[in-house]
């Protein structure tokens, strides 16, 4: 990118790149023998193809393959045109872009918690988009580009990136998440949500997921007869250079280093990330770009009640990870609700907003509550005009759940007995 100049509303671009349509970037050089020249290796993710792949064995430049492609969409779109959640199985290669402003949320395997928030999180966002594109009468991504542009339509994203370096630690660490995966991968196009994976062999990535992949990057295999590209050419790429592999032309390629500092040096990367991150910042002064929502540490039930829609009939329970929004049950459907957890986990306190929200939603004429509570952890806790009876011990407990239901308000006399 030698023309990347400073815009004062859209920061440090690339004109020339950023004029060559949706998400069409340059990544390195591809070597053509015949005709005796080089030329840019450029992939297009804006259309059928806007979801890649990038294959290759230990220490082969996938890591930085794809830093680089974050980095050079990050040189032709603001933090309001594109937006990166990344899951780290490399071994932290994008600690360094951490400061990245397109950079919405960042996972590694030791946050378990922040890897599970995240897969949510970009699957929440096809859903919202789904309805969004709905109620705005939006046929296309194509359309909601325009739109946005045009500044008539804006659902607070650009185009969305789920980056995934390690593919098969996503399969053998977070099982779970998978299928959610499949999901983004199947419908994420249509609404403008990206995969971007890397994996070590291509038997990693399943048929009906890699069936969905349009974009395909080949560095030098482990096996070289692993190649969906080209058996034969895929051995005579270089061992042992990082970067080398095989474009989808079946032409010998060299990825590029996601620097723009005119060094050429692999060693001092780190270095020339941060000063490129460094520029980035500096020169665009627009408004900043979503940022991944995480679960509070602690929410009050309070707080759920006011963030949950008004006139709700479900009892509240707390907010799910998926939403960020209130979730609840409707004792009238469900009559029944079973909750297990550790030794200080929040049963208890579970139990008592339970008895809150029954309060909240019913008149003591139309509910009761009856506790079988051993530990009377939750004496002096529950609403008094609706508590039926308390039942402390084995006997109580016995006695009280054998009598017929209107005999059971008059139990509640039980609790005087037993301070």
């Amino acid at each position: 990118m030698p023309d990347l100049a400073v815009d004062p509303a859209l920061g440090l671009i690339s004109p020339g790149w950023r004029g060559r349509g949706a998400l069409t970037v340059p990544l390195g050089i591809v070597d053509v023998p015949l005709e005796q020249r080089r030329e840019s290796l450029t992939i297009s993710l804006g259309g059928a193809a806007g979801h890649m792949a990038v294959v290759g064995g230990p220490l082969a430049g996938k890591s930085t393959l794809l830093r680089t492609t974050v980095a050079a969409l990050s040189l032709t779109h603001t933090p309001r045109e594109v937006q990166f959640y990344v899951l780290d199985f490399g071994g932290g290669s994008f600690a360094g872009m951490r400061a990245l402003p397109h950079l919405a949320g960042l996972a590694t395997r030791s946050e378990p918690d922040v890897v599970r928030r995240t897969v949510s999180e970009v699957l929440s966002l096809i859903n919202t988009r789904e309805r969004y594109f709905r109620d705005h009468g939006i046929d296309s991504i194509e359309t909601y580009r325009q739109r946005r542009a045009a500044g008539t339509v804006d659902d607070g994203y650009g185009d969305i990136f789920l980056v995934i370096d390690g593919w098969g630690t996503l399969r053998s660490e977070f099982e779970t998440l998978e299928p959610m995966v499949q999901a983004i991968a199947a419908r994420g196009l249509t609404f403008g949500v990206h995969l971007v994976v890397t994996a070590s062999r291509w038997l990693e990535i399943r048929t009906n997921v890699k069936d969905l992949i349009g974009t395909r990057l080949e560095l030098r295999l482990g096996d070289p007869s692993d190649s969906e590209i080209d058996r034969k050419a895929a051995i005579n790429v270089t061992a042992g250079a990082a970067g080398r592999g095989l474009s989808p032309a079946k032409l010998q390629m060299l990825t590029a280093l996601p620097r723009i500092d005119g060094m050429s040096a692999a060693a001092s990367l780190a270095d020339g990330i941060d000063s490129m991150i460094a520029r980035i910042t500096e020169a665009y002064q627009g408004p900043a770009g979503p940022k991944l929502r995480l679960l509070p540490q602690q929410i009050t039930l309070q707080r759920v009640r006011e963030i949950a829609p008004q006139h709700t009939r479900e009892i509240l329970l707390g907010v799910d990870e998926q939403a960020l929004a209130p979730f609840g049950f409707n004792p009238l459907a469900e009559p029944a609700l079973y909750l297990y957890g550790d030794s200080d986990s929040g049963k208890t306190s579970f139990l008592r907003g339970i008895a809150h929200e029954i309060a909240r939603l019913y008149t003591p004429q139309q509910a009761k509550i009856f506790v079988i509570d051993y530990r009377r952890s939750l004496l002096g806790d529950l609403p008094e005009a609706h508590l039926g009876a308390s039942l402390g011990s084995h006997e109580e407990a016995t006695s009280g759940v054998q009598e017929p239901g209107p005999v059971l308000p008059d139990a509640r006399s039980r609790q005087g007995r037993h301070p």
